[in-house]
């Protein structure tokens, strides 16, 4: 494996899928996973955003009904659950899309 293909391996792993495609010149291919990754992080922070803003509607109401201070411990771990269960496959698609990008840009034999 020469020094290039090494570094664009490296930036895909670490970085984020596409930038070592680009580096190589394949940068239709590389565009195409740097705009999926950001499409899928973007959603997933959104939904997350989404969630955040519903619990702390949530915790205002208990607030306001019971004058509360602190939220409950209990309260945020199901959050912090719900989170990761209702997008397992928003987080799935995210780890495929970086694994095809190390994956795809990894020297194999062609037969």
């Amino acid at each position: 494996m020469d020094k290039p293909v090494k570094k664009a391996l490296l930036y895909s792993a670490l970085v984020c899928p596409g930038i070592g495609h680009w580096m190589l010149g394949k940068k239709s291919r590389g565009a195409v996973l740097i705009a999926a990754f950001a499409a899928l992080v973007g959603l997933f922070c959104y939904r997350l955003i989404m969630k955040m803003i519903a619990m702390y509607d949530l915790l205002m109401d208990i607030f306001v009904m019971t004058g509360e201070v602190f939220p409950d411990v209990n309260t945020i771990n199901e959050l912090h659950l719900s989170i990761y269960i209702e997008n397992w496959w928003l987080i799935a698609l995210i780890f495929a899309v970086w694994g095809f990008g190390v994956w795809d840009i990894y020297p194999r034999k062609r037969g």
